[in-house]
């Protein structure tokens, strides 16, 4: 059957338009719930490798030289 351009016209309009693959895989990916919750996690780490410096209680760059070599002292097991 041939069709006129008529029909072709009202054939794509009730056709609609297509989606990308990409916005197919993103459809796909946010109804995905493990997927997110990836995503969430990944996020979390890079926001702490990114701004963990600022909200730690000491300096990376600073050392007690007082404290090296006291690790039986002060960080070894407690039989009290």
């Amino acid at each position: 059957m041939v069709m006129t351009s008529e029909q072709r016209v009202e054939a794509s309009e009730l056709a609609g338009k297509g989606r990308s693959p990409w916005a197919d895989a993103r459809r796909r990916f946010f109804r995905n719930k493990a997927a997110l919750m990836g995503l969430v996690i990944l996020g979390f780490v890079v926001a702490f490798a990114l701004f963990g410096n600022s909200l730690a209680q000491w300096s990376n760059e600073e050392l007690d030289y007082n404290v090296m070599g006291q690790i039986v002292e002060l960080g070894g097991p407690s039989f009290e």
